[in-house]
């Protein structure tokens, strides 16, 4: 289980570098191994990365995290609170990646 966590950890953050470093375009495709990794994974394992969202979705189930260089990540949740999706925008929101 803690190895499954730094991985993840490990993922997200190469998710908000890739964001971070593109300035032009759209991401939009993924590594097969990310969405692996990162869809199934339980909120409470979400929560124990990366602290506390910032806020939650109307409608939705799910959570918006947004961090100091303003990439923001917002994690969906299927019914049994397993991450279903996540986006990752930018601050300026020009370069947008999904994991589904």
């Amino acid at each position: 289980m803690r190895k499954k966590l730094l991985l993840v950890t490990f993922l997200i953050l190469c998710i908000i570098g890739i964001i971070g470093c593109s300035k032009e375009g759209s991401v939009t495709k993924t590594s097969p191994n990310i969405r692996e990794q990162v869809i199934g994974t339980l909120q409470d394992d979400v929560h124990r990365i990366l602290g506390e969202p910032s806020g939650k979705l109307s409608g939705f189930s799910g959570e918006i995290y947004t961090f100091d260089n303003g990439t923001q990540m917002v994690f969906y949740y299927d019914n049994q609170m397993r991450v279903e999706k996540v986006r990752i925008n930018d601050k300026d929101g020009t370069n947008t990646l999904s994991i589904e």
